[in-house]
């Protein structure tokens, strides 16, 4: 079936499920689910998808009520293009693509790419990619009406707000004017009781979040990251809070290695400049502003070099 086609029949079903949603949720999530799988074409999307088969076959699950707290409060155009840009375009043509080329070209190419949009460089280029889900990770004082009215057109973008002072009414803000959002932790050795008591949780769950994400800082050690990670693959197993947990960088490692083995998620920071996920070991000889991004993976990452994905998963 042809891509397009097989895009446009799934935005159908999709749409029709989303409004199914608000009268019969379990029952139309469940659907919407099984409807997936049977696009699903490679061993990640199968292994997605077939994992929240059975999740949902829980009635009790605290995600059926993320589902039905979310329809009526994100705008629905926003819901299906960031949704079908990540789970069709990425996981199921993207996914294949990466695979085809990188056996075609023999360099690694990662599923995500991370900018760091600070600097004014990004301003001076044009970045419309429709195809592409976008997540942009913001300071509350950011949030603001005017960047919202900024924000209204694009629909394939999902804000993720630093959990710190002001969070609440940047998170009150998004819910009113109806954007798809998700709240992110940044944490240290000095949090780790709150967040493995389910304290921190709790608090954030107020927020109502899509996802809430946790991001280790440069000098956490390597045990309170598998501590925590731990505790976020537990919780989303026992199903019982209302927003999808997220651990940055060992969810997306995760991801690229099921996509495609030794990718890994890279970035390039204010300047344009390749680095790691992590901001480690920048190649200051790459930048984006002046270089293809092909040319620059071709030349930092071909399949025969394993350093890079070995520093970012450390």
């Amino acid at each position: 079936m042809n891509h397009n086609f097989s895009r446009i029949v799934i935005e159908t079903i999709v749409r029709k499920a989303i409004t199914d949603i608000q009268d019969t949720p379990k029952r139309s999530t469940r659907n919407l689910v099984d409807m997936a799988l049977n696009f699903a074409e490679g061993r990640f999307q199968n292994r997605f998808f077939q994992t929240a088969q059975t999740m949902l076959k829980d009635e009790n699950s605290s995600y059926y009520k993320l589902v039905t707290d979310m329809i009526p409060n994100v705008d629905t155009d926003k819901i299906v293009m960031f949704g079908l840009n990540v789970g069709y375009n990425s996981c199921i043509v993207g996914a294949k693509k990466i695979r085809t080329l990188e056996k075609q070209d023999k360099f690694h190419i990662p599923w995500s790419i991370t900018l760091v949009m600070s600097g004014k460089e990004y301003l001076k280029r044009e970045m419309d990619y429709p195809d592409c889900a976008f997540i942009l990770y913001v300071n509350p004082e950011e949030i603001t009406d005017a960047m919202l009215d900024e924000a209204e057109s694009i629909k394939n973008m999902m804000f993720v707000v630093q959990h710190t002072d002001g969070v609440e009414n940047a998170c009150h803000l998004l819910r009113s004017r109806q954007f798809l959002y998700s709240v992110c932790h940044t944490y240290g050795e000095r949090d780790l009781d709150d967040i493995v008591s389910g304290e921190l949780l709790s608090d954030t769950e107020n927020l109502h979040p899509a996802f809430t994400a946790f991001l280790s800082e440069a000098n956490c050690s390597d045990n309170t990251r598998k501590i925590v990670y731990q505790y976020i693959v537990q919780t989303r197993n026992d199903q019982n809070c209302q927003t999808i947990l997220w651990d940055i960088l060992n969810d997306s490692c995760f991801v690229e290695d099921i996509i495609s083995k030794e990718s890994c998620p890279v970035g390039f920071d204010s300047e344009g400049y390749l680095c790691t996920f992590k901001g480690q070991l920048q190649r200051l000889k790459y930048n984006i502003f002046f270089q293809p991004l092909d040319n620059i993976l071709k030349a930092a990452f071909p399949q025969s070099d394993k350093v890079f994905a070995a520093a970012s998963v450390g």
